[in-house]
């Protein structure tokens, strides 16, 4: 994109960056000042340590908000920014180090959620150090030797997939679970016999209590073939179409400015990752008794969105430069098929434990017994998906596309960066 004074890029750039820092920092205020109120609640883990530690998180992405924001307000200024490389702190050693990390915070997070107050006050501490280290470990290996420049670009490629994007998301995701609901109220409404069954689970939840009476009410709405495939249906198939879509809404951005297949892998990448920072760090934030559990899935989660994520900037490069929008179709339809196997594979884990003891739910508790060593598979294919794709890539780097967008600049050829660790 030229540098010009008064770009409107730059300048949509500076407002979504903008927006973004005031949004997190203001919410990191409002949350955290919740929970210091709420300290000495006798239920502090839930009232006062959780909206600590989404403070925590807020403040974080904010802070990683704020060097897009600067970028683009200089370049809107008309002043340019250093075009010298721009590579990842990212080293051979930083493996082990992360996973120490990360395991290490987790052990301890399960035990402070578990043990007597104040250990609690751990939790809001620990959760950017139960998130960032295995995206932060992603993220390097899909960059490895890549050269990040400009600077600006892959910063507000952070800031798109971190704002934006899960904004738009979160749109598309209610608008279409709003209209699935309807059509699933509507068919209950025609089926007289299931609408007098849910009254009467309705009935049993109210007066339920302790989370044995309520498993025990919603046994048979679980076991039922056809809520699971409603279940899986919006799950495993519309939320993957959603996310997987709009993800790399960075690398649609920028798609015209990128040369090479690894620029749009490596922007993808950097895109998976801020949706994944801003997920995980919501979600992990509600942690509690389930902490090592949750947030250690949740790696597998932040694995699987940048994989999947750069994958998609692979293909949008040449689709856009070349009109291979079937092999975009294909690697979409590809990352889909992943996303909703690594969704159902969660449910059937989760549902397996509302199963148990109910009349015809040992196939769900035989599944939820395998999901777990199926989810552990696909992070492993994830891992193993994102290191081939980056080697073939680095491989082909000096392999230009070809220009066919009236306006668009003919892709020079550039030297492949290196492939190895450095050490």
């Amino acid at each position: 994109m030229h540098p010009a004074r008064n770009s409107w890029k730059q300048l949509a750039l500076f407002i979504l960056g903008l927006l973004g820092f005031l949004f997190c920092v203001g919410g990191s205020a409002i949350v955290g000042l919740g929970g210091l109120l709420n300290i000495a609640s006798p239920d502090a883990i839930t009232e006062a340590a959780q909206p600590l530690a989404l403070g925590v998180m807020f403040l974080s992405i904010g802070m990683l908000l704020a060097p897009g924001a600067l970028s683009a307000f200089r370049r809107m200024s008309g002043r340019e920014e250093s075009q010298s490389a721009a590579h990842l702190p990212f080293r051979l050693w930083h493996i082990p180090l992360l996973i120490s990390l990360w395991l290490g915070s987790l052990l301890l997070g399960q035990w402070a959620a578990e043990a007597a107050p104040p250990a609690w006050i751990l939790l809001p501490l620990l959760i950017p150090l139960c998130v960032i280290p295995p995206i932060w470990l992603a993220v390097g290996l899909a960059g490895r030797g890549y050269n990040f420049n400009p600077r600006w670009r892959s910063w507000n490629a952070f800031n798109i997939g971190a704002t934006l994007g899960p904004f738009l998301i979160l749109v598309a995701e209610m608008i279409t679970l709003g209209i699935l609901f309807f059509i699933v109220i509507v068919f209950i409404a025609s089926q007289p016999d299931l609408f007098r069954s849910l009254e009467a689970l309705a009935l049993r939840l109210q007066s339920a209590h302790g989370e044995e009476e309520v498993l025990a009410a919603i046994g048979p709405l679980v076991t039922s073939p056809l809520a699971i495939g409603i279940i899986l249906f919006a799950v495993s198939l519309l939320v993957p179409l959603i996310e997987e879509a709009l993800k790399p809404l960075a690398v649609w951005f920028f798609a015209r400015q990128l040369n090479t297949r690894l620029d749009g892998f490596a922007l993808g990448a950097i895109s998976g990752a801020a949706y994944s920072l801003f997920e995980t760090g919501g979600i992990g934030s509600a942690a509690g008794g389930d902490w090592l559990a949750l947030l250690g899935a949740r790696g597998g989660t932040s694995l699987l969105h940048i994989a999947a994520s750069a994958w998609m900037g692979s293909a949008i490069v040449p689709a856009i430069h070349e009109r291979k929008w079937l092999q975009l179709l294909g690697v979409y339809a590809s990352v889909v098929a992943l996303h909703g196997t690594w969704n159902a594979l969660s449910v059937f884990n989760g549902f397996g434990i509302a199963a148990e003891g109910q009349p015809g739910g040992r196939w769900l508790l035989a599944l939820a017994g395998f999901s777990a060593y199926g989810l552990a598979a696909l992070a492993a294919l994830f891992l193993a998906l994102l290191l081939h794709q980056q080697n073939r890539f680095s491989a082909l780097h000096n392999q230009p596309l070809a220009a066919t967008l009236p306006g668009t600049p003919a892709a020079s050829i550039v030297e492949p960066p290196p492939t190895h660790l450095q050490t």
